[in-house]
């Protein structure tokens, strides 16, 4: 079973976006999301060593900042080229936000 941790603040909103990374995007049907006193997020397996540790940039905005200009990243987006990695590497990911903002600018037009 794959286990989050994450601090504790934005329950709900955390709770839909990993539903929709883990359950919609990548299929995952055994996770947890645990509430933990930490500032970033841990993923673990329950059965093997190892971790994955993201920072927790978003969630931790402030409350006065929570869903203003303020919280939202600076543009221009920075964009990462997997070729650098390997030049016949691709990601699944990219074809995943590809329809999806297909389906937001059809259904917005």
């Amino acid at each position: 079973m794959l286990l989050i941790e994450t601090p504790e603040t934005h329950a709900v909103e955390r709770d839909y976006i990993l539903s929709v990374i883990l359950g919609e995007f990548l299929g995952l049907l055994l996770w947890r999301r645990i509430l933990s006193n930490r500032d970033d997020v841990r993923i673990t397996l329950a059965t093997q060593p190892g971790e994955i540790r993201l920072p927790d940039v978003l969630f931790s905005t402030p409350d006065a900042q929570w869903l203003t200009e303020a919280s939202m990243p600076p543009q221009p987006l920075d964009r990462w080229d997997t070729r650098v990695l390997n030049p016949s590497m691709t990601l699944p990911v990219f074809r995943v936000c590809h329809e999806v903002f297909s389906f937001r600018s059809i259904s917005s037009g």
